[in-house]
């Protein structure tokens, strides 16, 4: 730990133009570029593609490289809409690794790790019939996938096959376990299938899944934004928002919000809408958060947070805990319903907007009605310092105003950098500013200001 006493002896003014020398280290980051960009109308398919850039399927190194694993393979690392085509392709085209059961890495667990726009090209489903199913594990980890649009054409699929047409087509458990879909967010999404023929066979339709079967499990995942409908007639159609066909053996804390369904009572054979349990409509609250210092996270089993709204069912208590950085107080204020400790009623309506506004506590952190003498408590009113520094356009780098310590403290940040170097005035008051930086970063100097211009220092008495 370096210590450093700002004596009553140290009155002179301190410029430190070369008190501080940053060493910098040039990073080269090699990204692999997705072919996902904003919305757009769908070029050819996702099948197509990989057909385009096809690996050796044969080979363990070309799939690891196309599709990332865990060292033991049970675990598949989804980050990219290229990584995800190539899995959809390995399970309808019955790539697995070992064994014969049906589907690539049947019964592994796939994590997706990033958000995921599809919209360049149409998708085909992963496990998109009864013979070539999903059958794992499969969590969203809260990501969104938008831009699923499917274009489904049954009789050309092989309707003896019963297609499903959905992010999934089919979710099949075929031995021991339950095959999961969990914790993922579909947006701006279609599902469409056009059929004219007279036989009976079925298929099915749904926004993330066609048909799922017994055994398997649809938890916590939140539908937003989207069409699923059949065109033509004559034809078994299974059409639903969330599944189109089966009945899942659990199927909880689902929610779908402005998802249209189109068709289902058009055909001769069409059955009635599919709906699985625990699904349920949302209605939609926008929540805006002031500053990157806070966050909010629901406090109960109800509802869902994603891309700055909160989706939950009409007339439902809703329960939000707001979390701040250390220096930092978060509130809430509503317009469009009231709010009471964090609780409120879900609104019959989109109307409603709820802001959390994150401010400086201070008894971390304060200034003086004037606005030109700032003092820090406490470490962690340090930190917010810190922060404010970074922060030009609103506190200028300090400049023309004073910054005081208010008690003996020990830190483990480095106040300011070279665009944001502090200009103000730094009164130690006698107080001890205790530093105490790692020197992982590879920085060859610790000190509390990493950069100043112009800039006294004076200790008080």
């Amino acid at each position: 730990m370096k210590q450093y006493k700002l004596s009553s002896t140290a009155r002179a003014a301190m410029t430190l133009a070369q008190a501080a020398r940053r060493v910098t280290a040039a990073l080269a980051i090699i990204l692999l570029t997705a072919m996902t960009a904003g919305a757009q109308t769908p070029s050819g398919n996702w099948n197509d593609w990989v057909n385009d850039n096809n690996i050796d399927w044969d080979s363990a190194d070309a799939k690891a490289a196309a599709i990332p694993q865990s060292d033991d393979g049970s675990t598949v690392y989804i980050s990219t809409a290229e990584q995800l085509a190539y899995y959809a392709y390995a399970v309808n085209n019955d790539k697995q690794t070992t064994g014969s059961a049906s589907g690539y890495y049947c019964g592994r667990t796939v994590e997706l790790m990033a958000d995921i726009d599809l919209s360049a090209h149409y998708w085909k489903p992963i496990g998109w019939n009864r013979y070539y199913y999903f059958n794992g594990y499969f969590h969203g980890n809260g990501h969104v996938i938008t831009g699923m649009h499917v274009n489904g054409d049954p009789q050309s699929d092989n309707t003896n096959n019963n297609p499903g047409y959905g992010l999934f087509g089919y979710l099949h458990t075929r031995s021991g376990g339950t095959s999961t879909i969990t914790d993922l967010v579909l947006k701006d999404f279609s599902i469409t299938a056009s059929y004219s023929g007279n036989t009976s066979e079925e298929f099915y339709l749904g926004g993330l899944v066609g048909r799922c079967d017994d055994n398997t499990a649809i938890t916590n995942c939140l539908l937003v934004n989207g069409s699923v409908g059949k065109s033509g007639n004559n034809r078994s159609a299974h059409i639903g928002k969330v599944a189109g066909g089966g009945s899942p053996s659990t199927a909880t804390a689902n929610y779908y919000h402005n998802v249209s369904v189109s068709g289902w009572d058009s055909g001769f054979e069409n059955y009635a809408q599919q709906t699985i349990g625990g699904e349920t409509e949302a209605r939609a609250v926008a929540l805006t958060i002031s500053s990157t210092h806070g966050s909010v996270a629901l406090g109960g089993t109800v509802g869902r947070i994603s891309g700055g709204i909160i989706y939950a069912p009409a007339n439902e208590t809703v329960t939000l805990n707001t979390t701040a950085d250390a220096g930092y107080i978060a509130s809430l204020a509503a317009t469009g319903l009231t709010l009471t400790s964090g609780q409120f009623t879900m609104p019959d309506n989109d109307d409603a907007a709820i802001t959390a506004t994150v401010s400086i506590d201070p008894a971390h952190f304060s200034v003086n009605d004037a606005g030109t003498e700032y003092t820090i408590h406490t470490a962690a009113g340090w930190n917010v310092f810190c922060d404010c520094l970074n922060d030009n356009d609103t506190y200028n780098r300090f400049s023309g105003k004073t910054v005081r310590l208010g008690a003996d403290i020990t830190v483990s940040r480095m106040a300011g950098s070279q665009y944001h170097d502090f200009c103000g005035t730094f009164d130690g008051g006698g107080n001890t500013l205790d530093v105490d930086i790692s020197s992982d970063d590879d920085r060859d100097y610790t000190a509390p200001f990493s950069y100043i211009s112009n800039t006294k220092a004076n200790p008080g008495d």
